[in-house]
């Protein structure tokens, strides 16, 4: 279904796509690098969990 939507985002003229992902899910990273994604930055401590801890996330893109 991303691959649709990249598909799209190209047509009608996007250049690139970006998103975040929370540094621990590496089956989500591993998707978004098999579909062309690279990380281009760590956000440290960007998104908090319901008990008050923090998780790092990976900025990625990728040129369309």
């Amino acid at each position: 279904m991303l691959q649709t939507i990249l598909d799209v985002a190209k047509r009608v003229c996007y250049e690139q796509a970006e998103l975040e992902v929370m540094a621990e899910n590496k089956d989500a990273i591993a998707m978004y690098e098999k579909l062309g994604f690279k990380k281009f930055g760590t956000f440290p401590d960007n998104m908090k969990y319901a008990d008050g801890s923090y998780i790092d996330s990976y900025w990625m893109m990728k040129k369309l």
